[in-house]
């Protein structure tokens, strides 16, 4: 069995690929997680906002109701 220069150029060229992909890939999970940190920051700070003005809101209407 002979193994030619070409096979090994082949073989090395491949893992090479395999190699790159798999980094390329784990980077691009990395910033899709960090972007999805960050939205669960935004939407839980958009939430928080919508409470509070719904507290003053009901805050007035308890306030108007009293004076009736």
């Amino acid at each position: 069995m002979e193994i030619e220069l070409k096979d090994l150029i082949t073989w090395g060229g491949i893992v090479l690929g395999l190699l790159a992909q798999w980094f390329h890939l784990k980077g691009r999970v990395s910033t899709l997680e960090t972007k999805q940190e960050m939205q669960a920051k935004h939407h839980a700070e958009s939430l928080g906002q919508i409470y509070r003005a719904l507290e003053r809101i009901e805050r007035k209407v308890d306030g108007k109701a009293d004076k009736s």
